[in-house]
């Protein structure tokens, strides 16, 4: 009696096992063909290169590092694989001293040397009329996909609610070399303007960073995916 009890506990415990392959392989299977995401976040300037300066005195390069830093947090968080161009306060080219060309070089190459699916380049806008304010994205020409990016971008921020304007997207002029040579999809995100009163005293708010780059992150995985991936 109780060999046949074990042998019968032995016969379900082997058709639960059976069981639980047949339902995690469809799962196993379905996360083998997840696609990976890469995509490279652009601090602009930094090191002695600073960038615009608010008039309190607030340096653009340092807020193009927060921001940035924190987008990349907030994608790493959806699993998408990050490559910064910097990550401290510093240019890219590794040389002591002012090199504009060797730094945008650099910049450049890792755009199309990494195998990224893209390129966010965070930078904070100026203007000597303090009245002009917003949100902005530009895209580069050396990709044809790089509008739809910018227009991604642009509807989650204003779906966000989070800026008192949204300016109309543009192509980057030709002169700015980052954006001509890149062959990725590739955009300039003009978080604000850095001589507007208002836009400074948001862009130094942790909470409207926090709520700008979920935004800037769920455009990005519209753009990736092509459907709405909104984080909550």
């Amino acid at each position: 009696m109780k060999k046949a009890n074990i042998q019968r506990g032995i016969g379900i415990g082997i058709a639960i096992l059976w069981i639980l392959a047949l339902a995690t392989t469809p799962l196993l299977h379905l996360m083998a063909e997840a696609p990976t995401y890469t995509v490279i976040v652009d601090p602009g300037h930094g090191g002695t290169d600073g960038g615009a300066v608010g008039d309190d005195g607030t340096v653009e390069k340092h807020l193009n590092l927060t921001i940035a830093l924190l987008l990349k947090e907030k994608l790493e968080e959806k699993e998408i694989k990050v490559i910064m161009t910097r990550q401290t306060d510093e240019d890219t080219d590794g040389l002591t001293g002012f090199h504009k060309r060797l730094d945008l070089e650099e910049r450049a190459r890792i755009g199309n040397e990494s195998g990224a699916d893209l390129y966010v380049s965070i930078h904070i806008n100026a203007s000597t009329t303090r009245k002009d304010q917003g949100f902005q994205v530009w895209y580069g020409s050396g990709s044809p996909d790089a509008p739809r990016l910018a227009q991604a971008v642009t509807d989650a921020v204003d779906a966000a609610r989070i800026c008192t304007r949204i300016r109309a997207i543009k192509q980057v002029p030709e002169t700015l070399y980052i954006f001509r040579t890149v062959t990725i999809p590739c955009v300039l995100v003009e978080c604000g303007f850095i001589s507007n009163a208002a836009d400074l005293y948001k862009l130094k708010q942790e909470t409207f960073r926090q709520d700008l780059c979920r935004a800037l992150c769920d455009g990005i995985l519209t753009y990736l995916t092509g459907s709405n991936s909104r984080i909550t």
